[in-house]
């Protein structure tokens, strides 16, 4: 059969991720990705790092590099009982259940 590419069980990335906390600009583009894309968790890592996402009209400039497992594990701290109100997407479902 088919196999799935090797880093598609994890949601660690291989570029260096940020040890810093994080900050509010940081949580307001993490909200505003998953409102608008669902908890798909390497666009929320993107828009996260590269700041790309606007917040209150006006976009963000952001250094801090964030991985998807950490874009999910801070999602989970902010909104413990969302998993009612975004459904996750297919891929990234699969993905947290492998890992399980």
């Amino acid at each position: 059969g088919v196999k799935a590419p090797h880093h598609a069980n994890n949601l660690s990335n291989s570029l260096e991720e940020s040890s810093e906390p994080w900050t509010r600009i940081e949580d307001s583009i993490l909200e505003e990705s998953l409102s608008r894309y669902g908890r798909n968790w390497h666009l929320a890592a993107h828009a996260v790092s590269s700041g790309k996402v606007a917040v209150g009209g006006a976009s963000s400039c952001n250094a801090s590099r964030r991985s998807p497992a950490q874009c999910r594990d801070r999602w989970m701290l902010l909104k413990p009982n969302d998993g009612q109100i975004v459904p996750p997407d297919s891929f990234s479902h699969r993905m947290l259940e492998s890992e399980g």
